[in-house]
Protein backbone atom coordinates (compact mmCIF):
# COMPACT_ATOMS: atom_id res chain seq x y z
CA UNK A 1 0.00 0.00 0.00
CA UNK A 2 2.96 2.30 -0.51
CA UNK A 3 4.30 3.50 -3.81
CA UNK A 4 7.53 5.22 -4.84
CA UNK A 5 6.61 7.14 -7.96
CA UNK A 6 9.38 6.89 -10.53
CA UNK A 7 9.63 9.52 -13.23
CA UNK A 8 12.05 9.18 -16.10
CA UNK A 9 14.38 11.48 -17.96
CA UNK A 10 12.20 13.67 -20.17
CA UNK A 11 9.24 14.40 -17.96
CA UNK A 12 9.85 18.16 -18.30
CA UNK A 13 8.26 19.46 -15.09
CA UNK A 14 7.33 23.11 -14.77
CA UNK A 15 9.96 25.07 -12.92
CA UNK A 16 10.03 28.72 -11.82
CA UNK A 17 13.34 29.31 -13.61
CA UNK A 18 12.03 28.75 -17.14
CA UNK A 19 8.20 28.80 -17.02
CA UNK A 20 8.04 29.81 -20.69
CA UNK A 21 9.45 26.50 -21.95
CA UNK A 22 6.65 24.72 -23.87
CA UNK A 23 7.28 21.26 -22.38
CA UNK A 24 8.23 22.43 -18.90
CA UNK A 25 4.82 22.76 -17.36
CA UNK A 26 3.18 19.45 -16.59
CA UNK A 27 4.35 16.73 -14.18
CA UNK A 28 6.12 18.71 -11.46
CA UNK A 29 3.29 21.13 -10.60
CA UNK A 30 0.76 18.28 -10.60
CA UNK A 31 2.88 16.35 -8.12
CA UNK A 32 3.79 19.41 -6.06
CA UNK A 33 0.15 20.47 -5.72
CA UNK A 34 -0.59 17.11 -4.10
CA UNK A 35 2.49 17.07 -1.88
CA UNK A 36 4.07 14.17 -3.80
CA UNK A 37 7.74 13.59 -4.58
CA UNK A 38 9.42 11.28 -7.07
CA UNK A 39 12.73 10.07 -8.46
CA UNK A 40 13.82 11.76 -11.69
CA UNK A 41 16.38 9.75 -13.69
CA UNK A 42 18.50 12.00 -15.87
CA UNK A 43 20.63 11.44 -18.99
CA UNK A 44 23.61 13.69 -18.34
CA UNK A 45 24.50 14.36 -22.01
CA UNK A 46 20.97 15.60 -22.68
CA UNK A 47 20.91 18.25 -19.92
CA UNK A 48 20.36 21.66 -21.52
CA UNK A 49 23.72 23.02 -20.33
CA UNK A 50 25.45 20.12 -22.13
CA UNK A 51 23.27 19.51 -25.20
CA UNK A 52 22.06 23.06 -25.78
CA UNK A 53 18.54 21.71 -26.37
CA UNK A 54 15.64 23.61 -24.82
CA UNK A 55 13.63 20.38 -24.75
CA UNK A 56 15.58 19.22 -21.70
CA UNK A 57 16.13 20.58 -18.23
CA UNK A 58 19.15 22.53 -17.01
CA UNK A 59 21.33 21.79 -13.98
CA UNK A 60 19.69 24.74 -12.22
CA UNK A 61 16.23 23.30 -12.86
CA UNK A 62 17.30 19.90 -11.58
CA UNK A 63 18.49 21.63 -8.41
CA UNK A 64 15.03 23.16 -8.04
CA UNK A 65 13.53 19.67 -8.31
CA UNK A 66 15.89 18.34 -5.66
CA UNK A 67 15.27 21.30 -3.34
CA UNK A 68 11.54 20.61 -3.61
CA UNK A 69 12.05 17.15 -2.10
CA UNK A 70 12.51 15.08 -5.25
CA UNK A 71 15.39 12.70 -5.92
CA UNK A 72 17.73 12.98 -8.90
CA UNK A 73 19.03 9.67 -10.26
CA UNK A 74 21.23 8.77 -13.23
CA UNK A 75 19.91 7.30 -16.48
CA UNK A 76 23.38 7.05 -17.98
CA UNK A 77 25.48 9.41 -20.06
CA UNK A 78 24.09 8.74 -23.53
CA UNK A 79 21.00 6.51 -23.14
CA UNK A 80 22.53 3.73 -25.22
CA UNK A 81 21.67 0.16 -24.22
CA UNK A 82 24.20 -1.36 -21.83
CA UNK A 83 23.81 -4.87 -23.23
CA UNK A 84 26.91 -6.18 -25.00
CA UNK A 85 29.15 -3.27 -24.00
CA UNK A 86 32.69 -3.51 -22.68
CA UNK A 87 33.56 -2.99 -19.04
CA UNK A 88 35.43 0.26 -19.79
CA UNK A 89 32.46 1.63 -21.73
CA UNK A 90 30.07 0.75 -18.90
CA UNK A 91 32.33 2.39 -16.34
CA UNK A 92 32.50 5.57 -18.40
CA UNK A 93 28.71 5.73 -18.70
CA UNK A 94 28.27 5.27 -14.97
CA UNK A 95 31.09 7.45 -13.66
CA UNK A 96 30.80 10.40 -16.07
CA UNK A 97 27.05 10.70 -15.59
CA UNK A 98 27.36 10.55 -11.81
CA UNK A 99 30.23 13.08 -11.72
CA UNK A 100 28.42 15.50 -14.05
CA UNK A 101 25.34 15.57 -11.84
CA UNK A 102 27.15 15.64 -8.50
CA UNK A 103 29.48 18.43 -9.63
CA UNK A 104 26.39 20.67 -9.73
CA UNK A 105 25.30 19.87 -6.19
CA UNK A 106 22.94 17.00 -7.02
CA UNK A 107 22.92 13.90 -4.81
CA UNK A 108 22.91 10.84 -7.06
CA UNK A 109 22.58 7.40 -5.45
CA UNK A 110 20.39 5.39 -7.80
CA UNK A 111 20.36 4.42 -11.48
CA UNK A 112 17.86 3.45 -14.18
CA UNK A 113 19.03 1.24 -17.05
CA UNK A 114 18.50 2.68 -20.55
CA UNK A 115 15.46 0.85 -21.97
CA UNK A 116 15.39 -1.10 -18.71
CA UNK A 117 17.89 -3.59 -20.16
CA UNK A 118 20.52 -5.39 -18.09
CA UNK A 119 22.18 -8.72 -17.43
CA UNK A 120 24.39 -10.10 -14.66
CA UNK A 121 27.58 -8.64 -16.12
CA UNK A 122 26.08 -5.16 -16.62
CA UNK A 123 24.59 -5.09 -13.12
CA UNK A 124 27.91 -6.17 -11.56
CA UNK A 125 29.51 -3.00 -12.98
CA UNK A 126 26.65 -0.54 -12.46
CA UNK A 127 26.16 -1.47 -8.81
CA UNK A 128 29.74 -0.49 -8.06
CA UNK A 129 28.67 3.12 -8.67
CA UNK A 130 25.03 3.17 -7.51
CA UNK A 131 23.00 1.76 -4.62
CA UNK A 132 20.33 0.41 -6.96
CA UNK A 133 19.61 0.03 -10.66
CA UNK A 134 16.05 0.06 -11.95
CA UNK A 135 14.83 -2.03 -14.87
CA UNK A 136 11.53 -1.51 -16.73
CA UNK A 137 8.37 -3.23 -17.96
CA UNK A 138 8.52 -5.82 -15.19
CA UNK A 139 5.59 -7.65 -13.66
CA UNK A 140 5.35 -8.06 -10.77
CA UNK A 141 6.72 -4.61 -9.98
CA UNK A 142 6.37 -4.85 -6.16
CA UNK A 143 9.28 -5.13 -3.78
CA UNK A 144 9.60 -5.71 -0.04
CA UNK A 145 12.47 -5.78 2.45
CA UNK A 146 15.17 -6.86 2.10
CA UNK A 147 15.16 -4.78 -1.07
CA UNK A 148 16.96 -6.05 -4.17
CA UNK A 149 19.70 -3.98 -5.79
CA UNK A 150 18.18 -4.51 -9.24
CA UNK A 151 14.69 -3.04 -9.02
CA UNK A 152 11.67 -4.00 -11.13
CA UNK A 153 9.23 -1.38 -12.43
CA UNK A 154 5.83 -1.33 -14.10
CA UNK A 155 5.07 1.07 -16.93
CA UNK A 156 2.64 3.91 -16.32
CA UNK A 157 2.28 4.95 -19.95
CA UNK A 158 -0.28 4.73 -22.74
CA UNK A 159 -2.68 6.94 -24.67
CA UNK A 160 -5.53 4.45 -25.10
CA UNK A 161 -8.80 4.81 -23.24
CA UNK A 162 -7.82 2.05 -20.83
CA UNK A 163 -4.52 3.63 -19.67
CA UNK A 164 -6.00 5.25 -16.56
CA UNK A 165 -8.04 2.13 -15.75
CA UNK A 166 -4.89 0.01 -15.85
CA UNK A 167 -3.11 2.42 -13.52
CA UNK A 168 -6.01 2.34 -11.08
CA UNK A 169 -5.90 -1.46 -11.05
CA UNK A 170 -2.18 -1.30 -10.26
CA UNK A 171 -2.93 1.00 -7.32
CA UNK A 172 -5.79 -1.21 -6.11
CA UNK A 173 -3.44 -4.19 -6.13
CA UNK A 174 -0.84 -2.25 -4.14
CA UNK A 175 -3.42 -1.10 -1.63
CA UNK A 176 -4.09 -4.74 -0.80
CA UNK A 177 -0.43 -5.45 0.04
CA UNK A 178 2.28 -4.11 2.32
CA UNK A 179 4.82 -3.86 -0.49
CA UNK A 180 6.32 -1.04 -2.49
CA UNK A 181 5.11 -0.80 -6.06
CA UNK A 182 7.43 0.85 -8.58
CA UNK A 183 5.74 2.64 -11.47
CA UNK A 184 7.65 4.70 -14.01
CA UNK A 185 6.63 7.33 -16.56
CA UNK A 186 8.44 8.94 -19.47
CA UNK A 187 6.72 12.01 -20.94
CA UNK A 188 3.74 13.69 -19.31
CA UNK A 189 2.27 15.93 -22.01
CA UNK A 190 -1.16 17.33 -23.00
CA UNK A 191 -1.54 15.28 -26.21
CA UNK A 192 0.33 12.04 -26.71
CA UNK A 193 -0.34 11.35 -30.39
CA UNK A 194 2.01 8.68 -31.69
CA UNK A 195 4.27 8.70 -28.61
CA UNK A 196 3.96 5.24 -27.11
CA UNK A 197 6.11 6.10 -24.06
CA UNK A 198 4.00 9.02 -22.84
CA UNK A 199 0.89 9.67 -20.79
CA UNK A 200 -1.58 12.50 -21.11
CA UNK A 201 -1.40 15.26 -18.54
CA UNK A 202 -5.05 14.80 -17.52
CA UNK A 203 -4.58 11.04 -17.06
CA UNK A 204 -1.48 11.63 -14.96
CA UNK A 205 -3.40 14.13 -12.79
CA UNK A 206 -6.29 11.67 -12.38
CA UNK A 207 -3.80 8.95 -11.50
CA UNK A 208 -2.22 11.11 -8.78
CA UNK A 209 -5.65 11.97 -7.38
CA UNK A 210 -6.52 8.27 -7.24
CA UNK A 211 -3.25 7.51 -5.43
CA UNK A 212 -4.04 10.18 -2.84
CA UNK A 213 -7.65 9.05 -2.46
CA UNK A 214 -6.48 5.51 -1.68
CA UNK A 215 -4.13 6.73 1.03
CA UNK A 216 -1.12 5.37 -0.84
CA UNK A 217 2.19 6.73 0.43
CA UNK A 218 4.52 8.05 -2.26
CA UNK A 219 8.28 7.97 -1.69
CA UNK A 220 11.45 8.35 -3.71
CA UNK A 221 13.66 5.35 -4.38
CA UNK A 222 16.32 6.61 -2.00
CA UNK A 223 13.79 7.12 0.80
CA UNK A 224 12.59 3.54 0.42
CA UNK A 225 16.03 1.94 0.26
CA UNK A 226 17.46 3.95 3.16
CA UNK A 227 14.31 4.04 5.30
CA UNK A 228 14.35 7.83 5.52
CA UNK A 229 11.35 10.14 5.68
CA UNK A 230 10.43 12.58 2.92
CA UNK A 231 12.23 15.90 3.01
CA UNK A 232 9.79 18.71 3.89
CA UNK A 233 9.29 20.99 0.95
CA UNK A 234 10.49 24.56 1.53
CA UNK A 235 7.86 27.25 1.50
CA UNK A 236 7.97 30.99 1.16
CA UNK A 237 4.97 31.48 3.46
CA UNK A 238 6.18 33.18 6.67
CA UNK A 239 5.41 31.68 10.03
CA UNK A 240 2.62 33.44 11.94
CA UNK A 241 3.85 35.78 14.65
CA UNK A 242 3.08 34.38 18.07
CA UNK A 243 0.85 36.49 20.28
CA UNK A 244 2.78 37.63 23.39
CA UNK A 245 1.66 35.81 26.50
CA UNK A 246 0.42 37.96 29.38
CA UNK A 247 1.97 37.50 32.83
CA UNK A 248 -1.30 38.43 34.52
CA UNK A 249 -3.66 35.77 35.79
CA UNK A 250 -6.04 34.70 33.04
CA UNK A 251 -9.59 35.91 33.27
CA UNK A 252 -12.39 33.45 33.71
CA UNK A 253 -13.77 32.21 30.41
CA UNK A 254 -17.27 31.86 31.89
CA UNK A 255 -19.62 34.58 30.69
CA UNK A 256 -21.85 36.12 33.41
CA UNK A 257 -25.53 35.82 32.80
CA UNK A 258 -27.40 39.05 32.17
CA UNK A 259 -31.06 39.92 32.14
CA UNK A 260 -30.49 42.94 29.95
CA UNK A 261 -31.61 42.69 26.36
CA UNK A 262 -28.54 42.46 24.17
CA UNK A 263 -27.97 45.26 21.72
CA UNK A 264 -28.83 44.34 18.13
CA UNK A 265 -25.94 43.65 15.77
CA UNK A 266 -25.38 46.28 13.11
CA UNK A 267 -26.75 45.36 9.72
CA UNK A 268 -27.10 46.80 6.25
CA UNK A 269 -30.78 47.15 6.92
CA UNK A 270 -32.40 47.77 10.33
CA UNK A 271 -34.41 44.96 11.91
CA UNK A 272 -37.43 44.34 9.76
CA UNK A 273 -35.61 44.88 6.52
CA UNK A 274 -36.89 47.00 3.69
CA UNK A 275 -40.52 46.83 4.86
CA UNK A 276 -39.56 48.53 8.15
CA UNK A 277 -37.79 51.33 6.29
CA UNK A 278 -40.84 51.95 4.08
CA UNK A 279 -43.29 51.92 7.04
CA UNK A 280 -41.11 54.28 9.10
CA UNK A 281 -40.81 56.56 6.09
CA UNK A 282 -44.58 56.70 5.61
CA UNK A 283 -45.22 57.40 9.32
CA UNK A 284 -42.62 60.17 9.27
CA UNK A 285 -44.27 61.76 6.21
CA UNK A 286 -47.75 61.71 7.84
CA UNK A 287 -46.34 63.31 10.98
CA UNK A 288 -44.77 66.13 8.95
CA UNK A 289 -48.05 66.78 7.12
CA UNK A 290 -49.98 66.87 10.41
CA UNK A 291 -47.55 69.39 11.91
CA UNK A 292 -47.84 71.62 8.83
CA UNK A 293 -51.67 71.65 9.08
CA UNK A 294 -51.54 72.60 12.76
CA UNK A 295 -49.15 75.46 12.08
CA UNK A 296 -51.39 76.69 9.26
CA UNK A 297 -54.42 76.82 11.59
CA UNK A 298 -52.41 78.70 14.21
CA UNK A 299 -51.52 81.38 11.68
Amino acid sequence: MILPLLLLRSISPKLPIHPQKPRARYAFPLMQARGLHGTFYVISDQIRDVSGSSHFMSFAELAVLQDAGNEIGSHGKTHISFIGRSESWLRTECSVSKQALESHGLMVNNFAYPYGETDDFVSSIVLQYYSSARTAYNYPYEISAPYPSVLPAGAGIGDDVDALSRLKIMIDNLAATDKWGIIFFHDVIPRVGSQSDAIRERDFADFLDYVVSKGIQVRTVNEVLTGTSPTPEPTAIPEPIATPQSTEAPESTAKPESTATPAPKPSVFPTGGLHTIVIVGIIFAIAVIAIMLILKKVK
